[in-house]
């Protein structure tokens, strides 16, 4: 039955022991191929170590540490295959620098960014293709899905805008209807301006309705090869006219005074519902940027109630989704891993403790030093030891009548390997507003007791409590550019030894504490990580026991020696 339960304690023990040895040979490999440069494959080799032992905390710093530098690696490639136009290669790129470093959520979004890049471009090719063609219509399209996926692609934009100079179809919001989209070419010297109007309304199908106070001035106008807009914005522009569009082929021209104005614009009524930015804050700054005429707010519900054109209108909306935005937030994901090493070897010869003690021996009796040893007494039924059998025991050595004994000490040969590993975790997810400071505790309150006696009677405890564990602060400043500047804090504190102080009437409960402390300023971008090392205590000793002379002899003093080696790293 022995034997039985030792062979299945053994069976259970070899597949951990093989998974050890799986596990330090993969992370050997791994180093090997970080060394030589080779970071992809070593994150392979780390990440098989890590999975064949969960525990082991040093491999686990190994694979994020190799993996955030192959993800910035990939990421710079990525860069440069944008700059050079190279879409393909840099999606590539991003996308395996964001499979290896997911909280690298710039990698995420730059292989979005970079797609809309390549089918941008895709449109532009196409739109120059229709226009060499003399597809206006069909270029015009894709000229507009080529700017809308990439703001800044100039190339598209400048098309588009050609394009619909060319083809104007649009008046103040109203889409005409023409009759012929020809170009227009208008000669008259002092010409009644409703006469203009008559051939333009003949040239474009749109026709023109005149105010009654409207006066038929004398006009002169050259103008060839124009679109209908342009024609429109010399003839207002010059005769100080202004233009109501009523439907799709009718609008009406006036003279722009400020009652013509006010008789015929269009006023529309608007509610702005803020969600951050207050009223009061909210109409101070409409007026100060734009003359509105009647806006009101809306204390209650933290409103803007406006009456004005659609323009304005339009402006003040502009001016309000700008400046009414949540303050910014960002989520902090913080880990923190110590790692504790510890490596004894203890080898070699080891004695007992030995000393020499003396004691004084009367010559006509005995005083022992051991307690097992005492006055020899003799009764009937057990003699005891007589003066001679004693003196034969301690009397080692007899220096001018003085008696002593010396005590030999024990030996042994030690063969000793001591190895232990352990870590401490934290993980905390903060989510801080900007330029605000946030605070993570986790630990214990460790009492600090104080005991004193008055003098009319009784006991007095004061108790003081310490915080010991992991603290860190943080407050951080959101840019513009998607970078964090982060006040960053950190102390990792332990017991390390308590004792009581004092005498009977006041004690004390004194504690030592160690402490190690990191405060640093970082400047990260969106989704960026960063490794943080220094807080690193390492004690190392090496201590030697031998005989003495015996000690020094070449072949036989060190298995006469005993070696005691430590070496903690935390």
């Amino acid at each position: 039955m022995r034997f039985i339960k030792k062979l299945v304690l053994l069976i259970s023990v070899l597949p951990i022991l093989a998974g050890c040895a799986g596990g330090l040979n993969a992370f050997n490999k791994g180093q090997k191929l970080e060394k030589q440069g080779k970071l992809d494959e070593a994150i392979m080799k780390y990440a098989e170590a890590a999975a064949a032992n969960p525990g082991a905390g040093e491999y686990r710093m190994h694979l994020l540490t190799a993996s955030e530098v192959s993800a910035r690696a990939h990421f710079k490639k990525g860069e440069d295959f944008r700059a050079a136009r190279n879409y393909d290669d840099a999606i590539r790129e991003y996308q395996t620098a964001y499979t290896l470093d997911s909280s690298l959520e710039q990698a995420g979004r730059m292989t979005e960014l970079v797609m809309k890049l390549r089918d941008s471009r895709r449109y532009q090719n196409e739109g120059e293709e229709f226009e060499k063609n003399r597809k206006m219509r069909e270029a015009l399209v894709s000229y507009k899905k080529a700017a809308e996926l990439d703001p800044e692609n100039a190339e598209a934009k400048a098309a588009v805008d050609r394009l619909l100079k060319s083809r104007k179809t649009k008046l103040d919001g109203f889409e005409l209807n023409f009759k012929s989209t020809k170009p227009i070419t208008l000669k008259f010297r002092d010409a009644k301006i409703k006469e203009v109007f008559n051939i333009l309304s003949q040239l474009s199908g749109i026709n023109f309705v005149f105010d009654e106070g409207m006066k038929d001035a004398n006009v002169t106008i050259f103008l060839e090869n124009a679109t209908f807009y342009q024609a429109m914005e010399i003839l207002t522009g010059m005769n100080k006219l202004g233009r109501k569009v009523l439907n799709e082929s009718t609008i009406i021209i006036y003279a722009k005074t400020p009652e013509k104005d006010k008789q015929y614009e269009e006023l529309k009524v608007q509610t702005f519902m803020l969600n951050k930015l207050d009223a009061k804050k909210a109409v101070n700054l409409v007026r100060t940027m734009l003359p509105a005429k009647k806006i009101y707010v809306n204390e209650d519900i933290n409103a803007l109630v406006m009456r004005d054109t659609a323009e304005s209108i339009e402006v003040v909306r502009k001016i309000l989704e700008a400046n009414d935005i949540p303050d910014a937030e960002l989520v902090l994901d913080v880990e923190i891993i110590e790692i504790s090493k510890s490596n004894a070897d203890n080898f070699g010869l080891v004695l007992s403790k030995y000393q020499v003690s003396t004691a004084a021996i009367a010559p006509g009796g005995a005083t022992f030093l051991s307690d097992s040893l005492t006055q020899p007494t003799t009764t009937a039924a057990a003699p005891g030891p007589t003066n001679a059998d004693v003196n034969n025991l301690l009397q080692v050595f007899n220096w001018r009548g003085f008696n002593g004994f010396l005590t030999v000490p024990n030996a042994a040969f030690n063969f000793g390997k001591t190895l232990s590993n352990g870590q401490t975790l934290a993980n905390p997810k903060l989510r801080v507003k900007n330029r605000e400071k946030s605070k993570f505790n986790v630990g214990t309150r460790v009492p600090i007791t104080t005991t004193s006696s008055p003098v009319g009677g009784g006991v007095s405890v004061n108790v003081q409590y310490i915080d010991v564990g992991v603290k860190m602060n943080a407050e951080p400043t959101i840019q513009l550019n998607d970078e964090v500047n982060i006040k960053l804090g950190l102390e990792v504190s332990s017991v390390i030894n308590r004792q009581t102080v004092g005498d009977a009437t006041s004690l004390t409960t004194v504690v030592t504490i160690g402490t190690r402390n990191l405060d640093t300023v970082l400047t990260l971008k969106d989704g960026e990580t960063s490794i943080i090392g220094g807080l690193i205590q390492d004690n190392k000793s090496n201590s030697k026991q031998t005989l003495s002379f015996l000690g020094d002899i070449p072949i036989l003093g060190p298995l006469l020696t005993g070696t005691n080696k430590t070496n903690d790293k935390t």
